[in-house]
């Protein structure tokens, strides 16, 4: 039996929502001949020993290609797929550090067709450990579609600036980590 403590009732791990700064970004290269997408952040997450990290990145959503149908003399219209599935952009948005180069190389790999510039990433949503897997969500053919820099410039503000890359995703897939 769970215990309460104040008044709150204590939640089990397995079945809480998943929180969305528990997160790791993988950046997989493909054999040999494909580099990674990030190769500035991927080679200072080796020597540092963590993984990529970024200040956010959207998730693509899913939408199925649907007709709508009215039958006979029937007052009501409805919808029925149609099969074809179209897949939204992810943008990653990162702090700009001094030698930040990787969101500029990949964006021109693109725009002069160099190396394949089709990437594979990996979002894992971790527990609150930023260890253990619980959800790991696979964006496969992903390319840039729009780059922004970094933030606008402003004499009057401290912020960090951020730039943002945009990518085109061809297919997402969802595969469940570790439920305890």
């Amino acid at each position: 039996m769970r215990e309460c403590i104040m008044g709150v009732m204590a939640r089990a791990i397995e079945t809480d929502p998943l929180q969305v700064f528990n997160y790791y970004v993988l950046d997989l290269p493909l054999p040999s001949i494909i580099p990674v997408a990030f190769p500035f952040k991927t080679g200072e997450g080796l020597t540092e020993k963590r993984l990529l990290s970024f200040k956010s990145i959207s998730l693509p959503t899913m939408d199925m290609q649907v007709k709508e149908i009215q039958e006979g003399n029937w007052p009501f219209k409805h919808k029925v797929p149609m099969g074809f599935v179209t897949t939204g952009d992810v943008t990653i948005r990162s702090a700009v550090p001094p030698l930040s180069m990787d969101f500029y190389l990949w964006f021109h790999q693109v725009v002069y067709g160099k190396f394949g510039p089709r990437r594979n990433l990996t979002v894992v949503q971790t527990r609150a450990d930023k260890l253990t897997p619980r959800r790991v969500i696979l964006l496969e053919g992903c390319w840039p579609v729009s780059w922004k820099p970094g933030g606008d410039f402003d004499a009057d503000s401290s912020e960090v600036s951020i730039e943002e890359l945009t990518l085109s995703v061809h297919r997402v897939e969802v595969v469940p980590g570790d439920p305890t």
